[in-house]
């Protein structure tokens, strides 16, 4: 029987200790990876994601209209870029401002008639409720008769260096 490829010192010990048990290593992804761990996909054609971050921010602007409408809370949307949860990703974000005309305890039961999985996460001493509709989180904010209503959407992976100038613009002092 020929002895397998030597595998380190640590795997070497691990086998003479061992000798019953087999050992298989898998060779490493070809997605590269920071020293932090986080792995970045990489990134789609520039032409498909420039398609890609035009749909997302079209989503949740249109989707937040629906929920402002739903809600009848008068306001202007704002649609900006954030971080997304994984490196090189962006998420588009609508917020909108305005007065809420009914109670904050009935938010959850509109949302829900119209599809969404919400709930009243907090109710003292500022009302919250946050919600989710295909792959949208949403969260209102009540104080003082007033919402502040906060959508994001999916991640768009666009790449790190188009990820930060979406993110935080050159032309913006961030501190």
């Amino acid at each position: 029987m020929t002895r397998p490829a030597p595998l380190g010192p640590m795997y070497e010990r691990f086998r003479d200790r061992h000798p019953d048990v087999t050992l298989v290593l898998l060779p490493a992804d070809d997605v590269g990876s920071d020293p932090a761990g986080a792995v970045e996909a990489s990134p789609p054609d520039p032409d498909l994601a420039a398609h890609d971050l035009e749909q997302a921010r079209d989503d949740v602007g249109s989707l937040l209209t629906d929920v402002c409408a739903l809600l009848e809370v008068e306001a202007r949307i704002e649609v900006d870029w954030r971080s997304g949860s994984r490196a090189g990703a962006v998420q588009a974000t609508a917020t909108a401002h305005g007065p809420l005309p009914g109670l904050p305890a009935e938010i959850p039961s509109t949302l829900r008639s119209a599809g969404w999985h919400a709930r009243l996460t907090s109710s003292s001493p500022v009302p919250c409720v946050d919600a989710r509709l295909a792959g949208h989180a949403l969260r209102i904010v009540v104080h003082r008769g007033r919402a502040v209503l906060t959508l994001r959407g999916d991640d768009v992976v666009v790449g790190r260096a188009r990820s930060r100038a979406l993110v935080a613009p050159e032309r913006i002092s961030r501190g």
